[in-house]
């Protein structure tokens, strides 16, 4: 089992990592994080091979004078500066070591060699190695090194919590990747098992360190793993691997993982997962206060209903006269006509997946619906019926989930209410008067909704992406039906 001290611990240890392989000409070499306090020190050996004097500094840019952090330089006391001079004759080697005074926390910062006026630091070779002390013992000591430059890097992987092990993995693009302005590649993971087979891909934005058990729960988490990880990028980037294992007595191993650098760079963007995991909230906030004109003694909305599509079918928008499932929904609250659309649209291929889920019995309250979606369907439409109301409804129509290549994290829409235009009832409580003919949807801005010229929202959808799927069973009945229902009602009075 990994302890939590290892889960804090190592992510910092895995950021330890660089080479002179990452240095650019004229630039400062920068190693994307250090670690020191609770029992870590860093010791780094640096060689001039030039012929030339060569004179420097060693700098920790994110923690300047006044950060209330301490250091030890060469057991110099630094705390209040930000650099250290750096002077090595040719052919000199020097050993720095960066600690922290006896008692200080544990913390972690970037730091970078400098080069002088006529001193590059591409010229230095620079190696550096992780000490762990314990009780004035060195209990473990490892040499941090990273991969070159590359696109595809494919690194072994054993998680075992029997013994206490598990891989780390951290990423770091090259100083100055990409053009100014630029967004960075994003980083695309794949599990193997053992046998080869492709497990789960998971896209990375991040530069940093975690263990493969945190990358991939669902199965590097979930016991005795042994396989591999593949990590690509259109930009290039340099990984480091180390393995971990715990001791009795709040001691380690750390082992370097050798990585496989593949030849190749990917020929598209890294693509994003197939599909992604969604909860829509449905936060009606409809009431006495926000709708006071001719509110209704039983203000509920009906089940939500709608699907997962294309851009080649629209099922609803101001300007169209409503479907039969539109106008079904919007005067009865009925799902069937609706959802039998969606289901010729999934016949025909425009469409995936039916999106069928719960009412609010009384407002304000709410309602949530998981769903998967994909890249082939990355747009949602789906709506609720305003009850009572002649044929007055809420929703969102082609919603896409996917932008700038990556599936949207969260998204909150105010939902705005909307007239059918299939009955010319005026009011919450109208008898049924049929539009003849039927006018086209529209955006309700008069009474009793709004004041002729704008209404307020009803409510929001609130759509977030999932890390898992919540709940198993109903999903996995929802991949046999092609629909993905309601999972949870709330509301003052409940379901009415």
């Amino acid at each position: 089992m990994i302890t939590p001290l290892a889960k804090r611990i190592l992510p910092l240890v895995l950021l330890v990592f660089g080479t002179s392989t990452w240095a650019q000409e004229s630039e400062p070499v920068v190693y994307p994080h250090l670690v020191v306090g609770g029992g870590f020190q860093v010791v780094v050996l640096t060689t001039n091979p030039t012929e030339q004097s060569w004179e420097g500094s060693m700098r920790l840019p994110d923690f300047g004078a006044g950060s209330g952090r301490s250091w030890l330089y060469n057991g110099v006391d630094r705390t209040g500066s930000d650099a250290a001079p750096l002077l090595l004759e040719p052919q000199a080697t020097m050993r720095h070591v960066l600690a922290a005074p006896p008692g200080s926390p544990i913390w972690s910062g970037v730091f970078q060699i400098e080069g002088g006026t006529d001193s590059s630091a591409a010229d230095l070779a620079v190696t550096f190695f992780l000490e762990y002390w314990l009780d004035g013992e060195l209990v473990d000591m490892v040499g941090v090194s990273a991969s070159p430059a590359a696109h595809r890097v494919s690194i072994p992987v054993e998680v075992s919590p029997s013994t206490s092990t598990n891989t780390g993995i951290a990423i770091r693009r090259p100083p100055n990747d990409g053009s100014p302005g630029e967004e960075p590649a994003p980083f695309l993971m794949t599990l193997f098992d053992e046998e080869g087979e492709s497990l789960d891909m998971v896209p990375v934005e991040m530069e940093g360190a975690r263990f493969a058990s945190e990358f991939f729960p669902d199965h590097a988490g979930q016991g005795e793993f042994i396989g591999s990880i593949l990590c690509e990028s259109r930009g290039p980037f340099h990984l480091v691997a180390l393995r971990q294992r715990l001791l009795e007595g709040g001691r380690f191993h750390l082992t370097g993982v050798p990585a496989a650098v593949l030849p190749g760079i990917p020929s598209e963007e890294p693509a994003i997962p197939p599909t992604a995991r969604y909860r829509v909230r449905f936060n009606a906030t409809w009431s006495a206060t926000t709708h006071p004109n001719q509110f209704p003694s039983t203000p509920h909305f009906s089940g939500l209903i709608g699907g997962t599509h294309n851009e080649e079918v629209n099922f609803w928008g101001p300007g169209q006269n409503a479907t039969p499932g539109i106008k079904s929904m919007a005067e009865t609250g009925g799902q069937s006509r609706l959802a039998g659309e969606v289901r010729a649209a999934i016949g025909l291929g425009t469409a995936q997946h039916v999106l069928r889920g719960g009412g609010i019995g009384r407002s304000p309250g709410s309602v949530s619906l998981e769903f998967e979606i994909s890249r082939d369907f990355p747009l949602v439409t789906l709506v609720s019926m305003i009850a009572p109301s002649p044929d007055w409804f809420v929703g969102v129509r082609d919603l896409s989930l996917l932008e700038a290549g990556d599936w949207v994290e969260t998204r909150t829409l105010e939902l705005f209410p909307y007239d059918a235009g299939t009955d010319s009832g005026v009011s919450f409580n109208s008898p049924d008067a049929p539009t003849v003919p039927p006018q086209p949807i529209r955006r309700l801005t008069e009474p009793p909704v709004g004041d002729g010229r704008t209404a307020r929202p009803f409510g929001t959808f609130t759509f977030t992406r999932l890390d898992e799927l919540r709940c198993r069973p109903c999903m996995t009945e929802a991949r046999h039906t092609g629909e993905w229902l309601r999972l949870s009602t709330s509301s003052p009075s409940g379901p009415g």
